[in-house]
């Protein structure tokens, strides 16, 4: 999913050496002779459902390829029309290294050390993909840092669902208007509860009002993009169909909810969906 003009995202990444699991050698003229240096990035995944049970990788899916395209120092970031290096490895391993030039050129690229580098659960021959790491789907790679000679970046692949994303809108009893702002209304948190329509299962999912900050899978940002929208929130939810009910919080106080009428599916493995109507919260004394 390519929504990058709608998202303001920032993607927390862990950034530490490592030995070498697995190993892809240096691409074709990734040197300049003995003088190119090269840094190791070891690429983590976990597979699993999103109780957090270990999962298996999709069948006839076993291959991780991990693709790292470097920045360009000149451009301050990656080319996204470049052809990335690729490593493939066995899916089950759940890790895999790859040795990236660091310094000179690469192409038209001057090297910086940094890589924006993606997941993908893929066939045998790497063409067919199944699931994608989110920071991905989302057009915000997730971006190491080589030049200190290493560095791992890891994500989750969810084999039972995808991701849930949700935006809101708060509307204002007393003052029969759209309200602009979570701080102008007074409300810090909002509460999601999806009803699964076949289980009746229940899923709740807290947010800071004003941004999509949720702790719990790192993804961060603020999809702001309808009309009225104060903010939203991307978690991971089990495939499904679900009905939503939206409850605002002001200093652990419900003061308002939605109707139940806003609905959104979700996908397995791995994809994001957003929820095609934002819920809007009638707040009351507002």
């Amino acid at each position: 999913m390519t929504n990058s003009d709608r998202l303001a995202l920032a993607i927390a990444l862990a950034v530490a050496a490592c030995t070498p699991a697995a190993s892809t050698p240096p691409p074709d003229g990734a040197g300049s002779g003995s003088a190119a240096q090269v840094g190791t990035l070891t690429a983590k995944w976990s597979v699993q459902n999103i109780d957090g049970s270990p999962a298996s990788c999709e069948s006839g899916f076993e291959t991780m390829k991990v693709s790292a395209n470097p920045w360009d120092a000149n451009e301050g970031g990656a080319d996204p029309g470049a052809t990335p290096i690729v490593g493939m490895f066995d899916c089950a391993a759940g890790s895999g290294t790859m040795q990236l030039q660091i310094d000179g050129n690469l192409g038209d690229a001057l090297l910086n050390g940094k890589y924006d580098v993606t997941w993908e659960e893929t066939d045998s021959t790497g063409n067919t993909t199944v699931a994608t790491d989110v920071q991905s789907e989302l057009d915000y790679e997730t971006t190491v840092d080589l030049s200190s000679g290493a560095a791992t970046g890891s994500v989750t692949i969810y084999q039972d669902g995808g991701y849930a994303w949700i935006g809101w809108i708060l509307y204002g009893m007393t003052s029969t208007e759209y309200l602009d702002s979570c701080a102008g209304a007074g409300v810090d948190m909002i509460g999601l509860d999806l009803t699964e329509t076949t289980s009746s299962a229940v899923t709740h999912l807290m947010f800071p009002c004003g941004t999509s900050d949720n702790t719990t899978t790192g993804v961060v940002g603020l999809p702001v993009a309808e009309l009225d929208q104060v903010g939203g929130g991307v978690a991971p939810v089990l495939a499904g169909y679900y009905s939503i009910v939206a409850t605002a919080y002001a200093n652990g106080q419900a003061v308002g909810t939605s109707d139940g009428d806003d609905t959104i599916t979700v996908t397995a493995p791995n994809v994001i969906q957003v929820g095609p109507e934002l819920p809007i919260i009638t707040l009351t004394n507002r």
